[in-house]
């Protein structure tokens, strides 16, 4: 029998200088900010603080959320209310009163068009969301 010495186990964090894409990066922590500081708000020329939701103007705060989970549907939940709940929420902390939704779809290669095209279009309509947002944009994309 192999024993196991506790003492000798570890479990890295995953470095920060990295030239690829890592599952941490879509984890919400560090790496994830330094990702979104350093590269995407870098590009875009952002200067001011990244929040959750965007102030544009006066009065319109902008603000969409994406996950890819697994399972994509769970006891008290699916995906699709993961991405309402979680949009609504980004508007909430801002003050905000949600009247309409972007949808944004990462749609698995493979995946059966039924499970996925037959349940999900009808979520962010039917949950019980403070106003009952429309549906303003929708955006689909394929993934491997």
């Amino acid at each position: 029998m192999t024993t196991i010495d506790p003492e000798r186990l570890t479990c890295p964090l995953p470095g920060t200088e990295t030239e690829r894409i890592l599952l941490g990066h879509g984890s919400g922590g560090r790496l994830m900010a330094d990702l979104i500081t350093t590269v995407i708000a870098g590009e875009l020329g952002e200067r001011g603080p990244l929040e959750d939701a965007a102030l544009v103007g006066a009065d319109l705060v902008v603000s969409t959320d994406g996950f890819v989970v697994t399972p994509r549907f769970f006891p008290g939940g699916d995906i699709g209310s993961l991405a309402v709940y979680g949009t609504v929420n980004d508007l909430a902390m801002r003050g905000a009163r949600p009247v309409a939704l972007t949808l944004a779809y990462v749609l698995e290669e493979g995946l059966p068009l039924a499970e996925q095209l037959s349940r999900n279009p009808r979520l962010p309509g039917g949950h019980d969301v403070p106003a009952r947002p429309g549906l303003a944009r929708r955006d689909d994309r394929v993934r491997r």
